[in-house]
């Protein structure tokens, strides 16, 4: 009965010190992903900031013909890079973000 009882100690403290390791892996991923979530949110918004302002300068800078900039070969290419940019983070947060997620 003795040699039980031990052996359900031992069992019990092992079991423990497992149960309380993996806890602090859990969380330690946990907060990795919020930071990484964070990360890409601001990411998103500066992609899409920079957007606007190419945007807007394109429109200003010559408004007869609306958009000579992302017309041009050269550089629209890029205005093309960076909507995609935008269109890949929007399509992350869809997918992947809850409603609670984005209050946050």
């Amino acid at each position: 009965m003795l040699y039980l009882i031990l052996f359900l100690v031992i069992v019990i403290a092992a079991a423990g010190f497992v149960i309380k390791n993996l806890l602090a892996k859990v969380e330690k991923y946990e907060e990795d992903i919020q930071l990484k979530d964070e990360f890409l949110t601001k990411f998103r918004n500066m992609v899409t900031e920079t957007s606007n302002k190419m945007h807007s300068i394109d429109i200003k800078f010559d408004t007869a013909t609306q958009g000579a900039f992302e017309a041009d070969d050269e550089t629209g290419v890029v205005f093309k890079q960076i909507r995609d940019l935008t269109f890949g983070l929007d399509s992350y947060f869809k997918n992947y973000l809850t409603e609670e997620d984005v209050k946050k």
